[in-house]
């Protein structure tokens, strides 16, 4: 069976890459950081000179304190808004239907997402929406553009680039959009626990201006609402897929542990220990990139086994290929949803049952990055997917194209679709 993936797998060569297999053993996860560049990498990849991305210092500090924190509180609405967008994205048909995964997959999570960074009513918004979900795709394609051209003819080429204009005109209209939101804060009408308000308390004084917070709120969309509908995506795309095997086995875990809502928690979502396998293997079988932890060196330094780096030159973790190795898991070409489940349920309490979580980041575990920089959304992204996975399967009914051996009468509709209906009454588990 051939792997189908949402987005496919690409490194884009910015640079002459070290490659480092074990980057544990180098102890990059504590080196200090004037030794290494954080977000040079980054905003390397994102060519920030000409898609206007920046370093937002407020909003890393927002996620790992004013989110994780409020976790707890924020998943009742999390799941609420979950609800209503299955509803309004997967509708209430109860005939088998094919269904795109990633553009469904950005408007559902850009509601979800759009929740908790803005709050209502805005995060509906139909306008908000289309600029919230078109903002990273239109960031994604001017990007693949630019690369079209060597670096000195970049200055120029840009001229003839449209989504570049594109992203500009987005940016304004999600200004014009978020106006009115921060001209309560700045009135001190709005007290509200949202990304928004978060972020403008962290920002230091000349960086609280509306046209800078609404910048990052664009930029947000990237992660909060791209990379995790691409993650979500092929969830589906696994699911529907292994779904013989692991419908029942995860919609009956999810009834147990979250039923009607009324469990709903962090210690819940967190006990879903094969909901949290199925997650990890699909990322760990179809990685959402080659390589994690890119650093821009500042200063030469040399690596414990010899290796001298100089300023300048680049290093990166070979997440795909560590998934893939069979040194560090057994059958790696094989898709086995319930994986980490057996791992963590072998280990008992002992100390290494942690590496198996989907949020774990260690040597065998890269794509959230390494160290103590790794991204701190993760946490908030797993409890996202759980809810998707596990709302949609008390809900509806997932197949893939082979499973039902049907297609449009166009014959449009093949192996990369997904098939959906809505279970018949009766069935609903919630």
């Amino acid at each position: 069976m051939a792997y189908q993936t949402i987005i496919p797998l690409t490194l884009l060569i910015f640079a002459i890459y070290h490659v480092l297999r074990r980057p544990g053993k180098f102890n990059l996860g504590k080196a200090p950081d004037e030794k290494k560049a954080i977000w040079a990498g980054y905003y390397k990849q994102q060519q920030s000179r000409f898609t206007k991305t920046f370093e937002c210092a407020a909003f890393a500090k927002s996620v790992q304190i004013n989110l994780n924190n409020h976790l707890g509180n924020l998943l009742p609405i999390m799941y609420e808004e979950m609800e209503y967008a299955l509803l309004q994205e997967l509708g209430n048909a109860h005939e088998w239907r094919p269904l795109h995964p990633l553009p469904t997959l950005l408007r559902i999570i850009a509601l979800v997402s759009g929740r908790i960074n803005i709050g209502l009513p805005l995060s509906r918004s139909p306008t908000w929406l289309a600029l919230y979900t078109k903002y990273p795709l239109t960031m994604m394609s001017s990007i693949s553009s630019l690369m079209k051209y060597p670096a000195v003819l970049r200055p120029l080429a840009q001229h003839f680039i449209p989504s570049l204009r594109e992203l500009d005109s987005i940016r304004n209209e999600i200004t014009t959009l978020l106006t009115p939101e921060y001209e309560a804060i700045l009135s001190g009408k709005s007290d509200r626990n949202t990304m928004t308000r978060w972020i403008w308390d962290n920002c230091e004084e000349h960086e609280r201006t509306i046209t800078y917070q609404s910048h990052v709120q664009a930029m947000m969309s990237i992660g909060t609402v791209l990379a995790n509908a691409a993650a979500a995506a092929q969830c589906l795309v696994d699911l529907a897929e292994h779904g013989e095997e692991m419908v029942p086995l995860l919609r009956g875990e999810f009834e147990r542990v979250v039923g009607g809502g009324d469990g709903i928690s962090k210690q819940a979502l967190s006990s879903l220990s094969m909901m949290d396998s199925f997650v990890k293997e699909s990322q760990r079988v179809r990685p959402p990139g080659a390589v994690t932890f890119e650093r821009k060196v500042l200063e030469p330094f040399t690596l414990p086994d010899g290796t001298q780096l100089k300023a300048g030159e680049h290093i990166a973790a070979p997440a795909f290929h560590v998934g893939w190795d069979p040194e560090y898991i057994e059958n790696p070409e094989v898709f086995d949803g319930l994986r980490f489940h057996r791992l963590r349920s072998q280990g008992g309490l002992s100390a290494t049952t942690g590496k198996y979580h989907y949020v774990s980041v260690n040597e065998t575990s890269l794509h959230f990055g390494y160290g103590r920089n790794a991204c701190p959304g993760r946490w908030f992204t797993a409890f996202q997917l759980k809810l998707f996975l596990g709302l949609l399967l008390t809900k509806y009914d997932v197949a893939s194209w082979g499973t039902l051996g049907v297609g449009s009468k166009n014959g449009d509709e093949g192996e990369g679709t997904v098939w959906i209906r809505r279970r018949k009454d009766g069935e609903d588990g919630i």
